[in-house]
């Protein structure tokens, strides 16, 4: 049986592969398969910046700031009923 992963682990994928980390690399992490990580990314046409294996590691921990910033903003426009500027 395929495993269903949610919207916050795609964006998670997502942000790690276009940072530079193979399907290879992310698979075994979230428990699916390099191919549905490649089919996933040529669906959605994500890019990737290739990255020397020396640096992903430094890069990794800023992976999700753009997501984690997304969140924040679209609880601030829950919050206060505003738009963020």
């Amino acid at each position: 049986m395929a495993i269903r992963l949610s919207k916050d682990a795609w964006a998670a994928i997502r942000q790690a592969y276009m940072g530079g980390a193979t399907a290879r690399e992310l698979a075994p992490r979230y428990g699916v398969t390099a191919g549905a990580i490649r089919k996933k990314s040529c669906e959605q046409g994500w890019s990737k910046i290739s990255l020397p294996a020396e640096i992903r590691p430094i890069l990794e921990p800023l992976s999700g700031l753009s997501e984690s910033i997304n969140r924040l903003a679209a609880a601030i426009e829950t919050m206060t009923g505003k738009e963020p500027a």
